[in-house]
């Protein structure tokens, strides 16, 4: 009877880290998600200022509909000028927000802009 016990305890802990490491791993491949949706605008934006010579605070301007969330809908995008002085005739940026009730509470908000410059705040 014993070792039915101890089986049955060291199965639970296996158990129980096997569940922690996929929640780890969702949340990665989450934020992973969001910052190649991230690259992706960024990318188009770099293309739409070549054709017009000015960035776009516009998802439509770069073919997306709405709502401008990522797939799968983990993140919702905004695009907006650089904070500070800037224009969007210098610099923009994408705000990339996690979707309440969609992924893991500890997804990060990603922001990118047009100069590589990426922060990611939890």
């Amino acid at each position: 009877m014993i070792e039915l016990l101890v089986v049955v305890a060291i199965m639970g802990f296996v158990m129980r880290l096997t569940v922690t490491s996929y929640g780890n791993y969702q949340v990665e491949v989450q934020q992973s998600n969001g910052r190649e949706f991230a690259q992706e605008i960024i990318s188009l934006q770099a293309v739409y200022y070549s054709e017009n010579q000015i960035y776009t605070n516009d998802l439509t301007d770069l073919g997306y509909s709405a709502p401008f969330k990522s797939s799968p809908p983990y993140y919702t995008a905004a695009l907006e000028a650089c904070p500070g002085p800037e224009t969007l005739y210098h610099c923009a940026q994408v705000k990339l927000t996690p979707n309440p009730g969609e992924g893991y509470p500890n997804t990060l908000v990603i922001t990118a802009n047009t100069r590589s410059v990426w922060t990611e705040t939890p």
